[in-house]
């Protein structure tokens, strides 16, 4: 089975995961007359939206297990009758049908092993893909070979002596200069030998 596949099993199974807490909530509900609280409800709006935009979507809303676990494993959304977090306060829990913001430690566990599951993607996410990353370098250097080419010759000279201290993209826009300046000398020594 390929990466792709793999990681798009990932997030199927997290979403029948998902839909199965959601039904058993609900009948826990409906047969044996347990409250649901505004975090259920809420649990299940957004489940049903999650699924309906990696329907519509042709990315498939990539994202979207994601936002249900972090919304889950901060208890804003919940997918079980009653309240399993760890959280600092206080209040009667009696008092509303709202469960406290804190951590879910059964939604936290699960959010680790996503991002194990998931790492390449989550890599992918931050850093950019490998053409994105070379885009942006050749961005760097052509800032730099355009700033280098517009100084004063003492600074450019300053800089090709202290070369090893710029960045990477630096170095190779002042390597490009320093080639092109020695092919311009090149062919002026050749114009003046003719």
């Amino acid at each position: 089975m390929n990466l792709l596949k793999r990681l798009k099993s990932v997030d199927v199974i997290y979403l029948v995961i998902f839909a199965g807490a959601s039904i058993v909530t609900l009948f826990q509900s409906f047969v044996q007359g347990y409250l649901l609280s505004l975090n259920n409800y809420a649990a299940f709006i957004i489940l049903i939206a999650v699924l309906i935009l990696r329907k519509i979507r042709k990315d498939g809303f990539k994202a979207g297990v994601s936002v249900l676990l972090i919304l889950s494993t901060f208890n804003i959304t919940n997918y079980f009758v009653g309240q399993t977090n760890i959280h600092i306060g206080s209040g009667d829990a009696d008092a509303f049908a709202f469960n406290t913001p804190g951590i879910d430690p059964i939604w936290l566990v699960m959010l680790i092993i996503y991002c194990f599951l998931k790492v390449d993607q989550i890599k992918l996410l931050l850093n950019g893909s490998h053409s994105e990353q070379l885009d942006e370098k050749e961005k760097l250097i052509n800032f730099y070979y355009d700033k280098f080419a517009q100084c004063h010759p003492d600074e450019y000279k300053a800089a090709i002596e202290n070369i090893e201290k710029y960045p990477e993209e630096a170095q190779i826009a002042l390597q490009r200069l320093e080639s092109e300046s020695v092919r311009t000398i090149d062919t002026a020594i050749e114009t003046d030998k003719h």
